[in-house]
């Protein structure tokens, strides 16, 4: 049993009176058991993400405001995509509203032009392809709530995860559900596969072709196969430079 925590089931928020690490200077705990930053002199909550949470949403939540999503990454810079959060991940919240909407630090400002310019790329290509390669049907909206499974998968067969993240949003723009290609190829799934090359390396714990996870594992186990390398990614069928696009950007040096 973990004491000392506090949680408030309305909004979220995890208070802790044990020590956190704090994303500005490691604050020492003051006498009321919230955080507190020696520097500026902040008192910062903790809000545990969950599924399908973006740092706009969380704002919106906390301050009210969802302009004010900068303030939380601004408070929170080893995020690496605002939109993309890893549930589970402990979020340092102000205790207060910031009155004013926040400008990002310059380095997160050079990263998240970064981050919107790799989703312009995908819609442009989205938008160009929509009619004639890719049908969607029930589908949940295009977002990145699989980032467990990401690692997990990669773990498993040793690929790294920002490679996985890079080929899902690739083929289906991260999406979960019966997508089929409008081409005629015959390519199902949000990984795109063919059915009988889906077949040859679905397994007992992952056997459904239309499955946002299942489809993370195989394509995971299929790249292992492969080589595990560029040689893999282009046996995939997929466009490689726009994964490793995706994928550096959530920190893959090399592949």
């Amino acid at each position: 049993m973990i004491t000392g925590i506090v949680v408030n089931t309305t909004l979220g928020i995890l208070l802790s009176a044990h020590s956190l690490t704090s994303p500005l200077l490691n604050p020492p705990i003051n006498t009321i058991g919230s955080v507190l930053d020696t520097t500026p002199r902040i008192q910062t909550n903790v809000y545990v993400v969950q599924n399908g949470d973006t740092l706009s949403d969380i704002a919106g939540k906390i301050y009210e405001n969802q302009d004010k999503w900068t303030t939380l990454w601004n408070d929170n810079p080893t995020i690496t995509d605002p939109t993309n959060l890893p549930v589970g991940y402990l979020l340092h919240v102000r205790p207060f509203k910031p009155s004013v909407v926040e400008a990002l630090t310059p380095e997160l400002s050079n990263k998240w032009q970064s981050i919107l310019a790799i989703q312009q790329q995908y819609t442009a290509i989205s938008t160009a392809s929509q009619s004639s390669q890719v049908v969607v049907a029930s589908t949940s909206p295009a977002s990145s709530n699989f980032i467990a499974d990401y690692k997990s998968a990669g773990a498993q067969y040793n690929v790294p995860w920002q490679i996985l993240y890079g080929l899902h949003l690739a083929e289906s723009g991260g999406r979960d559900g019966a997508i089929q290609n409008g081409q005629g190829s015959g390519a199902q799934g949000p990984l795109q596969f063919m059915p009988g090359t889906w077949n040859a390396y679905k397994t007992p714990d992952h056997p459904n072709i239309n499955s946002a996870v299942d489809g993370i594992y195989v394509a995971a186990k299929y790249l292992a196969e492969h080589g595990n390398n560029e040689e893999a990614l282009l046996a995939y069928g997929t466009n490689v430079q726009q994964v490793y696009a995706i994928a550096k950007e959530q920190g893959l040096s090399s592949y």
